[in-house]
């Protein structure tokens, strides 16, 4: 690429970065110019730095790049100039004007390359299929048929209202995703990464299995952050991934570790990723309801992947790090404990209620005060902070074109009312039972998510499979984590794992491998949603007092499987003991007392005969 082009396009992404910033305080302009004009120079750096192989353009731009790239600013400009008029015109009466079927057309097939490049062509083909049943599907018979629409009332739903690629995903990742992103920008100038993960360090370096401890704990954390799997593979996965394979752990197996933490940092609190925001609007259920839904399942989340390294350390006899190679904890603290302030800060204002964009605001102003006042050098900093606002657009690219696509998908499926006929059709083959209607709900949302950003899979679910599941009793935030969940899993599930493969570059591992083994690490973490699937308690959807039994047996529940995966609790399980532990793990997963108490008694035994094979080992 020509360095002149790349150091305007950096400066582009510092200007819609500062732009992204200012309507966190002045407020967004109408909805019909702040979404195409976000979306427009998100389209124009996609265009400009990703090649037709989806690959980051390395060499020379070519003629046909950067005329994809000015079609997209002439069209997304096309809609800011015409804003007030696709609002105020009568729907599907108003005839199309010329420009406007160009516009369009345009637009649409913009927005599917945009796709194609930075998705691969899973979510694209889904559009463009439901394009075409949106104009032919009147020739169907049957549950698949619909009125009959023409091309132009296809073009007006799609590109000219809110209910197609400017609707509500598309509003809420242009907005407050993108302000959470250049949060996580800021933090990463001032050097909070570092600092969690000497945090990790301080917490887990003595323990057995402290590199691959140290991984989940610091991913986690970070993740809390930035919300989003890949990038939090290539920024902690970095630092963790050589450490692990140092300590002695298979290069797949430190792949696997760091991909299963990553993907976690979607459902961790307080920023959640792209889906949690779009849930938000999806639901109706304020972000900070959300937030307090979606604890207990994080936390049972990352238990569940610390005891599997836990287990598969002590079978693997590791060991802790030296007590010179691990920070001290109270010096890291006085030292650079200030830069968490700004953290604890977003948690609770969005606890308090301030919307999320607000929030994030708010928190980026005073992680710049306190790196001003803080910071060892000020200079340094102050470059770091240059090149993370430039390139923190990059992060929105993928977003910007899943959610973009996924407006189509919704758009066709609102005018056609397809989703609530496939809704009723997962509850026909479920035959009314919830299990089945589950079950049936996490391979469509894992198949149809593999090779999507979180984002988009989400929003496929939360559109087809969501509300059949509500259906089948389930509430509407029970229905909607559990597709979110599942979701995130798609982005480590074989055959198409891309947090993993992201990971593979690292560990220089094959993929397959890596993706196979975060897989199999993730096992116990796939339980988690069905387990607030029957107990909505794990959601705090009732009091806290009445979420804390549920809880300790749901955690009980994640020890019981890890051990039974593993093959390990105490010590090497047999056969039997391992069977006993799979066992007492299904019955903890309803919440209801009784198995409860029987998945107890199971483990109990279990436990005995551990405990009985130490005592007669130490004889």
């Amino acid at each position: 690429m020509n360095s002149s082009v790349m150091k305007i396009l950096k400066w582009i992404g510092f200007g819609i970065s500062l732009y992204q910033i200012a309507i966190g305080l002045f407020g967004t302009p109408i909805s019909m110019v702040h979404r195409p004009l976000t979306i427009g120079i998100l389209m124009l750096l996609l265009f400009l730095t990703t090649n037709k192989k989806g690959e980051k353009e390395i060499g020379k731009i070519k003629w046909y790049d950067y005329l994809l790239a000015i079609a997209s600013m002439l069209c997304c400009l096309y809609a800011v100039v015409n804003a007030n008029w696709f609002l105020s015109r009568f729907p599907y009466l108003t005839p199309l004007k010329v420009s406007e079927y160009i516009y369009g057309t345009l637009l649409i097939i913009l927005v599917l390359e945009s796709g194609r490049r930075t998705m691969g062509w899973v979510m694209p083909t889904i559009a463009i299929i439901m394009l075409f049943y949106a104009i032919f599907g009147h020739h169907l018979r049957g549950p698949m048929w619909h009125t009959q629409f023409k091309i132009a009332t296809v073009i007006e739903q799609l590109t000219m209202t809110t209910e197609g690629i400017w609707g509500s995903p598309t509003h809420s990742a242009v907005t407050v995703v993108f302000m959470f992103v250049l949060f996580g920008a800021v933090l990463n100038s001032t050097g909070t990464g570092e600092f969690f993960m000497d945090l990790s360090l301080c917490l887990t370096g003595r323990f057995c299995g402290a590199t691959a401890k140290t991984a989940v704990v610091s991913s986690g954390l970070m993740g809390m952050i930035q919300g989003s799997s890949i990038s939090n593979v290539v920024t902690t996965g970095t630092f963790t991934i050589p450490a692990m394979k140092k300590a002695g752990f298979p290069d797949y197996f430190a792949g696997a570790v760091e991909t299963v933490a990553s993907c976690g940092g979607q459902i961790m609190p307080p920023v959640m990723g792209a889906a949690a925001f779009i849930m938000a609007d999806f639901t109706g259920i304020h972000y900070s309801s959300i937030i307090k839904h979606a604890l207990i399942p994080a936390i049972l989340y990352y238990s569940c992947t610390m005891l599997q390294v836990h287990f598969r350390s002590k079978k693997l006899g590791m060991s802790g790090l030296p007590k010179e190679e691990i920070p001290d904890f109270w010096k890291m603290v006085k030292s650079k404990g200030v830069f968490l302030i700004p953290v604890v800060l977003v948690i609770v204002l969005l606890m308090c209620g301030y919307t999320a964009m607000r929030a994030g605001f708010i928190a980026i102003i005073a992680n710049l005060v306190i790196a001003i006042i803080f910071s060892s050098d000020r200079k340094q900093m102050l470059k770091n902070l240059l090149h993370e606002l430039q390139d923190a657009p990059e992060q929105m690219i993928t977003v910007a074109a899943a959610v973009t696509n996924a407006g189509i998908i919704i758009g066709v499926l609102f005018m056609t009312g397809l989703g609530s006929r496939l809704s009723s059709l997962v509850v026909a083959l479920a035959g009314g039972k919830l299990i089945i209607g589950l079950a049936l709900g996490m391979f469509i949302a894992i198949l149809l998510g593999m090779g999507m950003p979180t984002s988009g899979a989400y929003i496929v679910m939360a559109t087809l499979i969501a509300p059949g599941l509500m259906e089948l009793g389930l509430s509407q935030i029970q229905a909607h984590m559990f597709v979110f969940y599942f979701a995130c899993m798609s982005m480590l599930t074989p055959p198409v794992a891309i947090a993993a493969y992201a990971a593979a570059g690292i560990a220089n591992a094959n993929p397959s491998k890596v993706g196979f083994a975060a897989w199999r690490l993730a096992l116990a973490v796939f339980v988690v949603p069905y387990m607030f699937a029957f107990g909505p308690e794990l959601l705090m959807c009732g009091t806290l007092a009445e979420s804390i039994v549920p809880f300790i047996t749901a955690m009980l529940g994640c020890v019981c499987l890890a051990a039974a995966i593993e093959g390990y609790l105490i010590n090497a399980l047999s056969v039997c003991s391992r069977v006993g532990c799979g066992i007492a793990a299904l019955l903890l997963i309803n919440t209801a007392t009784i198995t409860d108490i029987i998945g107890v008694c199971v483990f109990a035994a279990v436990l005995a005969v551990q405990l009985v094979n130490c005592k007669k080992a130490s004889i």
